[in-house]
């Protein structure tokens, strides 16, 4: 099962962006070094520290992923009994944030919902292994 930080990673990975870009397109009141940030997502993508919803927001503006997603990853993480969502284990996309594009947005080709459309075509390629494009 997918934790929330292994979400967020795969939203990131998919995205083209390392933990250093991320830190680079986030800014903090008061000022954080560049390193603390970097730390501080290296600590949520391990599952150290917790992703507030504030702080979930502002990474949503680095780059996609389904909060409805994270936030039911989070309670599954809290030991909630609920049907885990239907996440590519590839790119991390989700029924409500697919990946392609808008217009030609991917499915899925399993029945167990865990490998997207965009990444079937890429696991035909061995020299690739996420999408390009989101």
């Amino acid at each position: 099962m997918l934790t929330p930080g292994d979400y967020l990673r795969l939203r990131r990975e998919a995205a083209g962006l390392t933990i250093e870009d991320v830190a680079s397109r986030i800014d903090s009141w008061p000022h954080v070094p560049h390193r603390d940030r970097v730390a501080w997502l290296k600590s949520i993508e391990s599952g150290i520290a917790p992703l507030s919803p504030g702080n979930a927001i502002l990474l949503r503006f680095v780059f996609r992923f389904d909060p409805i997603v994270l936030d039911a990853l989070a309670d599954i993480a809290a030991g909630a009994v609920i049907p885990a969502p239907d996440i590519c284990r590839l790119c991390g996309c989700s029924e409500h944030d697919a990946c392609g594009s808008a217009q030609e947005p991917c499915a899925w080709v399993d029945a167990a919902k865990t490998v997207c459309s965009t990444c079937s075509l890429l696991l035909a390629d061995p020299d690739e292994t996420r999408p390009g494009t989101i």
